[in-house]
């Protein structure tokens, strides 16, 4: 129960949360699939051989693939962190590349419809030019705090996420590979 209403209060107050949550966009379904796909990964890192939990991230991971074109970011972190994290087990870790395999099987007509309009929108200036460092520094930057105005108050919510994932990290509680998991996710954005 206490985890569920920290994890619930720290959702309610994210900035980059809140900002999107105003746009009617796909945004809010990124969030859940990533989510669910995170929850089910942690399911399958705790109990081995679960086939719910394989379903699960299936369903969800196909999801997120076809509703942002960021997607095979967040899935190849975490897949590999899980497959790492599986190594001990080989039936596990097979398990876990034949449902990714799935996944990429079942994204693939979504993959080829994004470079046919990638090769459609070749040479046009789409809606921003090339990003300089600065800038993505600066999106890093709003990941984390929402297109805050200053500059101190961004920093500051990128020093309490840092410290979030720190106290995560540094829980006894919670096994090396859930550990793992969190530190490559807070790291992948």
């Amino acid at each position: 129960p206490r985890a569920g209403f920290f994890s619930a209060a720290l959702a309610a107050c994210a900035p980059a949360l809140v900002y999107y949550s105003r746009d009617a966009k796909m945004y809010a379904w990124v969030q859940l699939w990533v989510l669910l796909a995170a929850f089910f990964a942690l399911q399958i890192l705790r109990a081995h051989g679960r086939p719910t939990a394989y379903i699960g991230y299936a369903i969800s991971g196909v999801a997120l693939c076809y509703t942002h074109f960021a997607a095979p970011i967040f899935l190849g972190v975490s897949g590999c962190v899980v497959f790492v994290s599986l190594l001990r087990k080989p039936w596990a870790a097979l398990s876990w590349c034949a449902v990714n395999g799935v996944i990429v099987l079942l994204a693939v007509p979504f993959i080829r419809a994004e470079f046919a309009y990638g090769n459609t929108m070749r040479g046009l200036m789409f809606h921003a030019p090339p990003p300089t460092p600065e800038d993505l520094l600066i999106t890093f930057e709003h990941f984390f705090s929402a297109y805050v105005p200053g500059r101190e108050l961004s920093l500051a919510c990128l020093a309490l996420f840092a410290a979030a994932t720190l106290l995560g990290l540094l829980s006894r509680r919670a096994p090396l590979a859930v550990r793992l998991y969190l530190l490559a996710m807070g790291i992948a954005p």
